[in-house]
C-alpha cells in the first residue's frame, strides 16, 4: 500500500513538473508576442489563458501522510473466556436518546464489525470501551486493551 502511494506522489509530481514547463513556456512566447503589432496580440493573450489553465490543472499531492510506526501486537496466551461484554447501546433515533439492552459477547479470535457514516461516533465508541470509560461495556480482568489513534 505504501509503494502504490509513493508511486501515485511520484507520477503526480512528475505530471505537476510537465505541466508547470509548458505553462511557464507559454507565457514567455506570450510575452514575446505582446510586445508584437495585431494579431500576435491575441495569440498572446490566449497563450496566457492557456497557461493559467495549465496551472490550475495542476495536480494537489498528498502532503500528509506520515509514515505509521511498525507496531506488533503480541497475543495474550493466558485468555479464556469472554474477552468483551456490552449489555446495552445508547441509540440517538429521530433526534431522541434511548438505552436499547443488548447481549454481545466477544471471546478471543471472533471479531465485530462497526459500521456507518462518517460522524455516527464509532471512533468514539471504541476509544470509549478502550479507556474503560463505557459503563454498559466489561472488559475480562487481565486483558491489555491498546487503542492507536
Amino acid at each position: 500500500m505504501v509503494e502504490r502511494i509513493k508511486a501515485q506522489i511520484e507520477r503526480e509530481n512528475m505530471k505537476n513538473a510537465q505541466l508547470a514547463k509548458v505553462a511557464q513556456a507559454n507565457k514567455e512566447q506570450a510575452n514575446v508576442f505582446a510586445h508584437k503589432w495585431g494579431k500576435l496580440r491575441l495569440v498572446a493573450k490566449k497563450m496566457r489563458e492557456k497557461a493559467e489553465e495549465l496551472e490550475d490543472a495542476m495536480v494537489d499531492t498528498r502532503r500528509e501522510d506520515r509514515a505509521i510506526r511498525a507496531f506488533e501486537i503480541p497475543m495474550q496466551e493466558d485468555v479464556a473466556g469472554e474477552v468483551l461484554g456490552v449489555s446495552s447501546v445508547t441509540v440517538i433515533k429521530d433526534h431522541e436518546v434511548t438505552e436499547k439492552t443488548v447481549d454481545i459477547s466477544l471471546y478471543k479470535g471472533q471479531h465485530l464489525l462497526l459500521s456507518g457514516p462518517n460522524g455516527v461516533g464509532k471512533s468514539t465508541l471504541l476509544e470509549s470501551i478502550a479507556n474503560g470509560k463505557a459503563k454498559w461495556a466489561h472488559i475480562a480482568p487481565g486483558i491489555r486493551v491498546g487503542y492507536y489513534r
